[in-house]
């Protein structure tokens, strides 16, 4: 299951530790409440150089934290960050760890 965090609630486009978000993902694509779901920032896209022609490869995404599951509707759901090194920002990649 892959989603994203659509939107974190008590913060101007970013959140931490025990803000709430909400989820792209809900019941219609198996998340139920309890389940623990890891947050990924997305890698960043670098130009290399290769033969006088410029490459564009991405980065893999980076695990930021932990997040709980705390209510779920069908196609939405609702979450506590419990654990952020760095801020979880709207966009941000949820999966199973």
């Amino acid at each position: 299951m892959v989603g994203r965090i659509i939107k974190i609630y008590g913060g101007i486009g970013e959140g931490g530790k025990f803000s709430i978000v909400s989820l792209s993902r809900g019941k219609r694509d198996g998340l139920e409440v309890g389940h623990v779901l890891a947050t990924y920032h997305a890698g960043a896209n670098v130009g290399v150089l290769v033969d006088d022609r410029k490459e564009i490869h991405r980065l893999p995404d980076e695990r930021n934290g932990l997040l709980f599951v705390f209510r779920v509707f069908d196609r939405v759901a609702y979450g506590l960050i419990m654990t952020a090194p760095r801020p979880i920002v709207e966009g941000d990649v949820v999966r199973n760890p």
